[in-house]
């Protein structure tokens, strides 16, 4: 696949520009494997139980998109718990969002879903720069981060967990004190 780029405003007078490269998943940094359940040998397959009882295979479902009253519309609306509409984000490819300067401890709380790498054409320095992703028009924004090393960029897109940071250095207690007349009591040869 070939770069794309993408413009980030560092603030509203100040675009950066970048080419984003292919996005490299889990499976490709990790491998994978298939799971299968089985009972007795026999891989088992995932179905759905229709409302009279009878057993469908979940490969024999499809799912379509329909408006209010009920005709297909062809494209996908997302809503929120409350039943509303949820706005649709624009990509990114083309509609520049902001960066900002952003610390390791917040890229830590990220559970990434993305690696992409990234190359640069401008003056940002080494660091880490935190950002909004949208790969395609959607209702939903990932968190980003942008981190420029010496070596190389690259972009990771995901959620941020919501962690408790407890900070650099933490003491734990982990046996307590015994207390002594307890200790003598047991190694006491007078009652024998």
């Amino acid at each position: 696949m070939a770069e794309k780029p993408i413009t980030l405003m560092l603030d509203e007078n100040t675009p950066v520009e970048f080419q984003l490269g292919a996005s490299i998943s889990r499976e490709q940094l990790y491998g994978e494997s298939k799971r299968s359940v089985e009972q007795e040998g026999t891989p088992l397959e995932k179905v759905i139980v229709t409302p009279w009882g009878e057993l469908l295979p979940d490969k024999c479902t499809k799912g379509e998109t329909v408006d209010n009253e009920g005709s297909l519309t062809g494209k996908t609306v997302e809503c929120d718990e409350t039943g509303e509409v949820m706005p649709v984000h624009i990509t990114s490819f083309k509609e520049a969002r902001k960066l900002t300067e952003a610390k390791w401890h917040e890229v830590a709380c990220l559970k990434a879903s993305k690696l992409m790498p990234v190359k640069v054409s401008g003056d940002l320095g080494e660091g880490i720069w935190k950002t909004q992703f949208c790969y395609r028009d959607s209702c939903t924004l990932e968190d980003g981060f942008l981190i420029i090393r010496e070596d190389g960029a690259f972009l990771l897109t995901g959620a941020i967990k919501e962690v408790p940071f407890a900070g650099l250095e933490e003491t734990y207690q982990f046996f307590e004190e015994e207390d002594e007349t307890e200790e003598e009591d047991e190694d006491s040869f007078d009652s024998l």
